[in-house]
């Protein structure tokens, strides 16, 4: 009997051992478990915060952008235009007027003073208002005469009875325009445009563009 009961307390041994081993290796497992879940706590929250960094970054350069792309809706951008030298082939006296093609305002000199085949006028320089697309406009130039015509309506004549007449017109493209990226400068291009009209009038002008 006692070597039985012996044989009974080994076996409650061993089972105990090996409840005590399988439950450590419980604890062991819990243990790394545990380690691994705050591991990839730390990277969400690690990812969590580069997302919100990404986020922030995105949301500045888009402020960035709208106000970029605000200032240069609001930036003025002119076209600079000088009317130089200007010859016709009968003494008269004269006017031109430019207009970009895009836009609708119109700039005019003063009606030259004296009949002359060579006007001189007093105002002619302009600044038009564009915008950044000025090199795919086209400026038009009109030249026009000014003559005593008695048989002009009132509403058709200038000043002193004169009516003024369409002499030519001329179409000048800005695509030689270089505009340098971030500032609206060009550089100074000078052009001479010939207009005719089919009664045989024709002249020239030169006309500065800056």
């Amino acid at each position: 009997a006692q070597h039985r009961l012996a044989e009974d307390l080994a076996a409650a041994q061993r089972r105990f051992e090996d409840a005590e081993r399988t439950l450590g290796e419980a604890r062991d497992e819990r243990a790394s478990l545990e380690s691994r879940l705050i591991e990839s706590a730390k990277a969400l929250e690690e990812s969590q915060e580069a997302v919100q960094k990404n986020r922030d970054a995105a949301t500045a350069l888009q402020h960035q952008l709208d106000n970029k792309e605000r200032d240069q809706s609001a930036a003025k951008h002119f076209l600079d235009v000088a009317v130089g030298e200007c010859e016709f082939a009968s003494p008269f006296k004269y006017s031109i007027v430019v207009q970009l093609r895009n836009r609708g305002e119109r700039r005019s000199t003063d009606v030259s003073k004296q009949a002359s085949d060579r006007p001189v006028f007093q105002s002619s320089s302009f600044l038009l208002p564009t915008d950044s697309a000025l090199v795919d406009d086209t400026l038009l130039i009109s030249a026009f005469v000014h003559v005593v015509d008695p048989a002009a309506l009132p509403g058709a004549s200038d000043v002193g009875g004169e009516s003024s007449r369409l002499l030519g017109e001329a179409q000048l493209t800005l695509v030689e325009l270089k505009i340098l990226s971030d500032t609206t400068a060009s550089q100074r291009l000078v052009r001479t445009v010939t207009f005719s009209r089919a009664t045989g009038i024709a002249g020239g002008l030169q006309a500065p563009i800056g």
